[in-house]
């Protein structure tokens, strides 16, 4: 439980530029074909060199890149 409150901040920033992402996705459908994976990637790489990434996020975001990313694809080849 320790480590999932340390992880909470970066998940939740996250989470945002995921949902984002698919909203994104669902309105430039029609004149771009990008999928939301790389609209996220996009937004993460916006975010990370306009605002920062402060030192309370990371370990979240490594997390995220480290174990939920490789579990998505794992699930997608199934």
């Amino acid at each position: 439980m320790k480590n999932f409150k340390k992880h909470l901040p970066g998940l939740a920033v996250v989470f945002v530029i995921a949902f984002l992402s698919k909203a994104l996705d669902g309105y430039l459908s029609t004149w771009v074909k990008l999928e939301a994976l790389t609209i996220g990637i996009i937004l993460g790489m916006v975010y990370s060199n306009t605002v920062g990434v402060r030192d309370t996020l990371k370990s979240g975001i490594q997390f995220s890149l480290k174990k939920l990313f490789e579990n998505r694809n794992c699930i997608a080849r199934l």
